[in-house]
């Protein structure tokens, strides 16, 4: 026995009771000696000067352990605590000691009171045979000790004495062999640690600025599967809703539509925005350019022929409008994609990639969406991406990223990696090869530099029993083709984990599994890793109060901190404090952080822009990190950038990403950090091309201009906009708006004018138009498709004859082209209200219900699932001016039926341009009998309230020219600038209609439309929330009842107050503002009654506050048997 062995056997003073170790013989076999002994100072009634502890008999700042938890004074047994045997290493016995399953570790505060630490370590007996570890010891980060590969045949090891003073926080980790081996149960036995002082551990909080901190665990209303951070800095979540409720979409379950929440991060208060007919389970989430959040695919049930039972998807499309808490659908793919994965493109086109339809093998060829319409990648076939035996879940959120080239980069799941050139036509395979030789299964892949992507663990199968790896990699994107290299691994081997990229271009690994699983699994890992990219070395963090595995998410907030829900704990949430939101000391409290000031909302590429800092100190860096959506491990669009930037006194010069490529157009969180790299709590700009919100005359680069014409048309395909036909044979024209030059494409097979081209599957189609002059025109019998990639026009079918006609409205819903008004006579009569339907997908028409009125010259617009109709005359000789249509008819693709809105279009015109814009359709331009100048106004027509509003005119009044949207900017060519066909324009110019709607004025009025429930109002009376197809939010009836909720209100200020609502016979409503004075009183009132109305009528009250105002209160109210529901209350400054 050794002398510290002999010691060890008597009874030693532990500083705060005795505690008596038994006598442990070192293994003959040992490789290290003990070279001198450890004095033990006698037990007197005083302070020792040091103190010998056991670290079994203490308690460690946290454990993690591979399947169960660490056990104190016995090996590790089966999954629950306390069922292991007696520590056993080599045929040696050792009666205390800490018992783990590699990977495993170990904490303990320390606060520098350590003098030295030793322990016997090796693999239990109890273990099967096989396993084996490495044990290591590290001393705040740095590697102490280190035992190489022990097997399960070598006998016990000593570590020696191991010099630990100084020593904050020790760590004691256990590897495992990468091996596939599961049971390496490993030992630390005989764990003693010399300390200075009587307290030789500590609570952690001297560490937080190494390990940062987990937050109290947050209920959470629906199990966060899916989760988006908004432009406002909130986050939405949802799952799906099964009959059960929410929570797991089980085979055999209800599945018809899904629980959406959104909730403020400052408060993480709650409020419910649900999908009103889709299952967004499975679905893929991306932003436009323009903020809107785009949801793929979804959930369609379950595949019951399927042995597997394996899901299937939907081919839905849905915007939702963050303003209004609206979901409104969009054009429809081609495929349904269940587990698509969404990524937005250097040109803010959204690429939709991989996802299961309704069989195996999946969804084969991506598609791309821009411009309102879907482009499929024909030339992108992904079979080969399919492993035998794995189909369809090996096209299941694919890992996906846009390189610096603007080519996506495929970075798994499986075992292979490829380029796919997106940008135009249908898409191309550049690069193809194999990335190693595993797969990564419900692993990630992180792009934490533009040309920088890291792949971390996943498992080798795809299989719920499939073992995870440790093992990560750095993908290359500089080159002509990406790189693959190793660099360090994990410290414990993941599946179905959360990579998050931090203020400071770290990435934070959170949850996951020794393996996949899914359900609830017996080896979830707490406690995170952090990688950094500049040094290629993993940290880890503090460790976790919930497991975060399978069908969990995680998103930096703007605060720097990182929200991370489901997974194990399905309805909860925390919050993960990284390591630089504290002081540099040993305080643990949080570190004071710059403050920004002031900062744009928008910027250009390359643009330098002013970021104001509340102080003059120094700043260190600037940067920034995209908003997040996460589910199954994927966060595709989440990336870091550093931007350059100069500073004079509190300023900050600061310089945009230069183009799409490296920072798709969107929305980023930008953190400036002060001299010890603490940032600042993020300002949410927005960057992308220039976004004028006044028209602006588009110039070139090159000289190129748009050829004058009239009647034309215009399309957007591929990131570029089109100008087709108009009066005489004209060719046609593409714009490129990246490169700002206007190219000739060649001409039409005949002279096409007074129609309106749309986009299918990446092909234009022209469908009613007419041909020859005025004013006997005909009809265009002929379908015409148009393929901007090859040039080829063909005729694919015909109007039925006794329907066709030209200068007809047209658009396209559920991938069905739909032919609306019309004339059948030139310009000598015939306006018809006929509503047709061109099926492209079986070649067949069918008859709809006619519309309310005749009109022609005008353009259709579809918003969500309604079709709506404004501008536009019947046109006849000799005045073919002056019969313009002021009324609005909208047609529901749910209903099935027609209706004219209370509000008509404010200026009555015909030959106008219009186009929709989120939940908006925005009318340009026109020509009437009221003037002979081209008109030069433009109307946005809120779509869901049925309210008009003003934007900026155009610079050159024009009427009957081509019109496009490309990330919710307007571009509009060509036309007339008077009455009639002269003088035909050859100019262009260009609106950031979306940004211009977006600056609307601010409703005073916190949930006028509801969408947080009936938060902040108070309901008197009889008042449910009740939902109603026609809105797109929740709306309140009220009976015999009233709504009131208070704003701030200013003497003298002019206000518009307003409401949509429907009321019944029997009583009598109202729409009132009270104005109170300091004291809440009521000192006056301006109201608005309402009519009976069976129909969805607006609401106006317009008034100036009276001196004495302090506040303003607006009421809603209904007396008798009357049922008022109302929805989208404002209040706005005038």
């Amino acid at each position: 026995m050794s002398i510290l062995h002999r010691a060890l056997a008597k009874p030693v003073l532990s500083g705060l009771a005795f505690v008596a170790i038994s006598a442990v013989s070192a293994p003959a076999a040992s490789q290290i000696t003990p070279s001198r002994s450890v004095s033990i100072p006698p037990a007197v009634n005083r302070p020792p000067t040091s103190a010998t502890y056991v670290l079994s008999d203490l308690t460690p700042l946290f454990t993690e352990g591979s399947l169960g938890p660490v056990e104190r004074n016995q090996s590790v047994g089966g999954l629950g605590a306390n069922d292991g045997t007696p520590l056993v290493i080599g045929g040696q016995s050792f009666s205390k000691g800490l018992g783990t399953r590699a990977p495993s570790v170990i904490a303990y505060d320390l606060g520098g009171t350590g003098v030295y630490f030793s322990a016997w370590v090796g693999l239990d007996d109890a273990a099967p045979a096989g396993g084996s570890a490495r044990f290591q010891v590290l001393g705040d980060g740095a590697l102490l000790y280190d035992s190489g590969l022990r097997l399960d045949t070598n006998p016990a090891l000593f570590t020696g004495r191991i010099d630990v003073r100084g020593v904050r926080e020790l760590l004691l980790v256990t590897l495992d062999a990468d091996d596939g081996f599961t049971s390496d149960h490993a030992d630390w036995a005989q764990p003693v640690l010399v300390s200075k002082g009587r307290q030789p551990v500590r609570d952690g909080r001297a560490i937080r600025r190494v390990r940062g901190q987990w937050e109290p665990v947050l209920s959470w209303p629906v199990q966060p599967i899916h989760a988006t951070l908004l432009p406002d800095g909130s986050i939405l979540s949802h799952a799906g809703v099964a009959a059960s409720g929410p929570g797991d979409p089980s085979p055999g379950a209800s599945h018809d539509s899904t629980r959406v929440d959104v909730s403020d991060p400052a408060t993480f208060s709650h409020f419910t925005v649900d999908h009103p007919t889709e299952e967004l389970y499975g679905s893929g989430q991306a932003r436009l350019a323009d903020g809107t959040l785009l949801g793929l695919g979804g959930f369609a049930g379950r595949n019951g022929g399927a042995a597997s039972g394996q899901p299937f998807g939907r081919d839905q499309a849905s915007l939702f409008l963050e303003g209004s808490g609206a979901w409104i659908p969009a054009a429809t793919m081609e495929s349904a994609r269940w587990g698509t994965t969404a990524l937005t493109l250097g040109d803010g086109s959204v690429l939709a990639l991989g996802g299961s339809d309704a069989a195996a093998p999946g969804a084969l060829r991506p598609e791309v969406f821009l411009g309102g319409a879907w482009r499929t990648l024909l030339g992108v076939d992904l079979s080969g991406y399919l492993s035998v035996g794995n189909a369809p879940l090996d096209l299941t959120y694919p890992r996906a990223h846009v390189a610096p080239d603007g080519r996506v980069f495929w970075s798994g799941w499986d075992e292979k990696m490829g380029m796919i050139d997106a940008r135009t036509g249908t898409g191309a395979w550049s690069f193809q090869s194999t990335r190693e030789g595993i797969r990564r299964a419900w692993g990630t892949s992180t792009q934490v530099r533009p040309d920088y992507v890291v792949l971390s663990g996943g498992v080798d199968q795809i299989a719920s029993n499939g073992s995870a790896v440790r093992s990560a990699l750095r993908c290359s994107l500089g080159g002509a083709n990406p790189t693959v290299q190793a660099v360090d691994p994990m410290l414990f081997r993941r599946a179905d984990h959360n990579a998050t990229i931090l203020a400071d271009g770290t990435m934070l690994v959170t949850g996951g599994n020794a393996g996949h699983a899914d359900g609830v699994s017996a080896s979830p890992w707490r406690v995170g890793e952090i990688f950094d990219p500049v040094t290629g070395k993993w940290s880890l963090t503090s460790r976790a109060r919930r497991a975060r595995g399978f069908r969990s998410a995680a998103l930096l907030l703007p605060d720097g901190r990182v929200w991370t829900g489901g997974g194990q704990d399905p309805l909860s949430a925390q919050v993960y404090t990284p390591p630089y939101l504290f002081r540099s000391d040993t305080s643990g409290s949080l570190a004071p952080r710059p403050l920004i000031q002031s900062a744009p909302d928008v910027a250009a590429y390359s643009q330098t822009f002013a970021v104001g800092m509340a102080s003059g100190a120094a700043i260190s860096r600037v940067t920034l990190v995209r908003l997040g959506s996460s589910t199954h491990g994927t966060n595709s669009d989440q990336r870091f950038l550093e931007l350059g930037f100069s500073q004079a006194g509190a300023t900050l010069s600061v310089t945009a990403p230069a183009r799409g490529h490296e920072a798709p157009p969107g929305h980023y969180m930008l953190f400036a950090f002060d001299g010890v790299g603490v940032p600042s709590v993020a300002r949410i700009v927005r960057f992308g091309p220039p976004r004028p919100t006044a028209w602006q005359l588009l110039t070139s680069t090159n000289g190129s201009a748009p050829l004058a014409r009239h009647e034309t048309a215009a399309v957007t395909v591929g990131g570029k906009f089109y100008l087709i036909g108009g009066r005489g044979f004209r060719p046609t024209q593409e714009y490129d708006p990246v490169n700002r030059t206007w190219t000739s494409v060649g001409v039409p097979p005949f002279e096409m004018h007074h129609f309106q081209p749309v986009v299918v599957d990446g092909l234009v189609y022209v469908v009613g138009a007419f041909t020859g002059g005025y004013p006997n025109e005909q009809n265009v019998v002929s379908v015409y498709t148009w393929d901007p990639q090859t040039n080829v026009w063909q005729v694919v079918s015909s109007v039925p004859a006794a329907r066709a006609r030209g200068s007809a409205g047209t658009a396209i819903h559920d991938g069905k082209i739909y032919l609306v008004g019309g004339n059948n006579q030139g310009h000598n009569g015939g306006a018809r209200p006929w509503f047709d339907c061109f099926d492209p997908a079986t070649n067949t028409w069918t008859v709809l219900p006619d519309a309310p009125r005749a009109r022609d010259h005008f353009l259709a617009s579809v918003v969500g699932n309604r079709l709506v109709l404004a501008g536009g005359r019947t046109t006849d000789l000799p005045n073919p001016f002056d019969k313009t249509i002021p009324e609005v008819d909208v047609y529901d693709f749910t209903t099935g039926l027609w209706k004219t809105l209370a509000e008509n279009l404010p200026t009555e015109r015909a030959g106008t341009m219009a186009v929709p814009i989120g939940r908006h359709v925005v009318v340009m331009g026109g020509e009437s009998n009221a003037m002979t100048p081209a008109h030069g106004e433009v109307e946005a027509l809120d779509v869901f309230a049925e309210r008009w509003t003003t934007l900026p005119s155009l610079v050159t009044p024009r009427h009957s020219g081509g019109v496009g949207v490309l990330d919710g900017r307007v571009f509009l060519a060509a036309g007339s600038g008077n009455q009639g066909g002269t003088p035909e324009l050859g100019t262009a110019e260009l609106l950031a209609a979306s940004d211009v709607l977006a600056a609307e004025p601010l409703n005073l009025i916190v949930n006028g439309g509801f969408q947080r429930g009936l938060d902040g109002w108070a309901v008197a009376g009889g008042g449910e929330l009740v939902a109603d197809a026609g809105i797109a939010a929740p709306s309140l009836r009220l009976v015999a009842g009233s709504v009131q909720r208070t704003a701030p209100g200013q003497p003298g200020q002019a206000y518009a107050s307003r409401m949509l609502y429907r009321l019944t016979a029997g009583g009598s409503a109202a729409l009132r503002i009270e104005y109170l004075n300091s004291g809440g009183s009521v000192i006056g009132q301006a109201q608005s009654a309402l009519s009976v109305s069976a129909a969805w009528r607006t609401a106006e009250v317009l008034f100036s506050a009276p001196a004495g105002t302090a506040a303003l209160r607006v009421v809603a109210a209904v007396s008798g048997s009357a049922e008022l529901t109302v929805d989208d209350l404002t209040l706005a400054l005038r």
